[in-house]
């Protein structure tokens, strides 16, 4: 067995000054030790053609909220979807226009007023000291360098996905490192192929990764057999039915909205739950207007299911395809849906599933489950009766990324769920595309035909009621 026993060792500021530093492990010859070549050049990839995004900071501002009130009330023509995705994407351009007018490269403009800041207080310590004009600029620089730096912690936080760091102390320099690191961490700068080769050029990379996802959402060929589905333990009340099909209220929306975290990763539109909520008083009509037609005819227009797909590595040092589990950012109007379609069904769970799944059920967690498979596994490899036993480990992963979304339909149909809440939950999941994120640039589109999306809120909840098919016939058999 071989081990890798030669590292290197960079603190914060060798990463902070060489981000896109590679470590090589030469050949050994007679040696146990490999020789260590360190490359320090930069290698970060420039992004191209970048996704305009909504930033925190221009909450801060009360010149925002003009700016958006005035795009907000241009004219827009056709259905409430489009009409609000315009509005969507001419805000966030005029917001990016003046946000490079306001605050301009905050790095920079932090430096400079420090340098003014610097000067000033060692004239102020030596000699006669400042005139009262001098003075008086001092204390409006050192306001001006405390502001940027809160826009900078802002900034960086929102870069950073610090979910503990909710208040406290300025954290400007650890959100720049945790962000540093994040992005480091997620460039694939080397992949290998399927016959092995090393594919070092960004072309290749993409075009590798793009032809593994593209066949993983897509079924199973030859397609599997039909399986007959045994009777259920629970199926949905008529009152819970009538319940969970009802037209969807104002106060639905709006709770919907502001349940959805702050600091969360937007998908294509650039859209965060932050400009909902921050700007809810110009937005809200479009919003609530956009959505309601949703309800009332159960059509989702495909804008608002593209998505975008990170590829988070599984493994330290991933170099496989198949090593990366891409996450999905999902717009926010349709994470607000999904949101809403999780909050009337999630009460009805408890009685629907088995006690064997333990995951998204309200009341159990997945956690007792890994304590019995712990026990179980003891009791095989202690117990003298234990002969003849065994234990199979099944990879869910393929069924998440294969589910069909008629066998989903069909067992919503078995649950009784309403035609109108299946409608609506058939619409969010059938008919994706993707678009990978490969170091800062967006590939070609990738048209699903199966699965569910991993970092969609509601696809959890849909994935155990088909998930109980197999509880149902692994206790039947």
């Amino acid at each position: 067995m071989w081990v890798r026993l030669d590292r290197v060792c960079f603190n914060s500021a060798a990463l902070s000054a060489l981000p896109g530093s590679v470590v090589t492990h030469l050949t050994r010859i007679g040696s146990y030790h490999c020789p260590l070549l360190v490359q320090g050049k930069n290698l970060e990839f420039k992004p191209q053609g970048s996704i305009l995004k909504f930033e925190d900071i221009w909450l801060e501002e009360e010149a925002s909220k003009g700016i958006v009130t005035r795009e907000w009330q241009k004219p827009a023509h056709g259905s409430p979807p489009t009409i609000l995705n315009h509005k969507f994407a001419r805000t966030l351009r005029a917001l990016k226009s003046w946000n490079w007018d306001k605050f301009g490269d905050l790095n920079a403009r932090a430096k400079d007023v420090e340098s003014r800041i610097a000067e000033l207080q060692l004239r102020e310590s030596v000699g006669t000291g400042l005139t009262e004009s001098e003075l008086d600029c001092l204390l409006q620089l050192v306001a001006e360098y405390n502001t940027t730096l809160s826009r900078l912690e802002t900034w960086w936080l929102q870069r950073a996905k610090v979910k503990w760091a909710k208040c406290g102390d300025r954290n400007t320099s650890f959100f720049h490192k945790a962000a540093t690191c994040r992005k480091r961490i997620n460039n694939i700068r080397r992949l290998v192929g399927q016959n092995d080769e090393e594919i070092l050029d960004q072309e290749g990379i993409r075009a590798a990764l793009v032809t593994h996802f593209s066949s993983k959402w897509r079924p199973p060929i030859p397609p599997l057999p039909e399986l007959s589905i045994p009777p259920l333990r629970a199926t949905i009340s008529d009152k819970d039915a009538l319940r969970i099909s009802s037209p969807v209220s104002n106060e639905e929306i709006v709770a919907a909205i502001n349940s959805l975290g702050n600091n969360k990763a937007p998908g294509i539109d650039g859209i965060t739950s932050s400009f909902l909520k921050g700007y809810w008083s110009a937005t809200s009509t479009d919003v609530l207007n956009a959505i309601h037609l949703f309800f009332r005819n159960g059509s989702m227009p495909r804008r608002w299911k593209d998505t975008l797909v990170v590829l988070i590595p599984k493994v330290q040092g991933a170099e496989l395809p198949s090593q990366f589990r891409p996450i999905s950012l999902c717009t926010t109007i349709y994470k607000v849906i999904a949101k809403i379609l999780i909050n009337r069904v999630k009460d009805v769970l408890n009685s629907l599933i088995s006690q064997e799944q333990g995951a998204f059920v309200p009341r159990r967690g997945i956690s007792d489950n890994c304590l019995i498979a712990q026990e179980m596994m003891q009791r095989l490899a202690s117990s003298e009766s234990s002969t003849g036993y065994m234990s199979i480990k099944v990879n869910m992963e393929q069924a998440y990324d294969k589910m069909r979304w008629d066998f989903l339909q069909k067992m919503l149909q078995h649950f009784r769920f309403p035609d109108t809440w299946s409608k609506w939950a058939l619409a969010c999941v059938e008919g994706p595309r993707f678009a990978l994120m490969i170091n800062g640039q967006k590939s070609t589109w990738i048209e699903a035909s199966c699965g569910f999306r991993q970092g969609c809120p509601l696809s959890p909840y849909l994935f155990i009621l088909c998930s109980e098919l197999l509880s149902l016939l692994i206790n039947q058999h």
